[in-house]
């Protein structure tokens, strides 16, 4: 059931996604939208929003697999199925999306400290 509904989600995400990149293609919008995080410290909303910048320049298909496997957590099955991909097109889109990643990192320097700790 777990793994059925996360597939649902994944999904409707990667829909949502591309819907709202047509919408500020249509609408003319090149603005990222201000993402508050009201119980963070102002330098980390400033990295949450670098974060959503990073992901919103990332393919659909490699910010899906990037965010369940770091951010959710996932393993790497638990990451296919969810989004219904053999093992070793996710292992690829994960290496793609890590290089990416890192990349439009180093562009934000509040991010600095977590690339750091991420080369450790």
């Amino acid at each position: 059931m777990k793994a059925w509904l996360t597939q649902i989600a994944v999904f409707t995400a990667r829909g949502m996604i591309r819907r709202r990149r047509r919408g500020r293609w249509l609408a003319l919008l090149g603005e990222i939208p201000d993402r508050p995080l009201p119980w963070a410290s102002p330098d980390l909303q400033e990295a949450a929003r670098a974060v959503y910048a990073i992901f919103d320049r990332m393919p659909v298909d490699e910010r899906i697999p990037f965010a369940l496997r770091m951010l959710d957590g996932l393993d790497l099955e638990a990451t296919a199925e969810a989004c219904d991909m053999s093992l070793a097109t996710v292992r690829r889109r994960l290496v793609r999306a890590e290089r990416r990643f890192k990349k439009l990192a180093r562009q934000h320097e509040v991010l600095e400290p977590w690339l750091r700790e991420a080369q450790r």
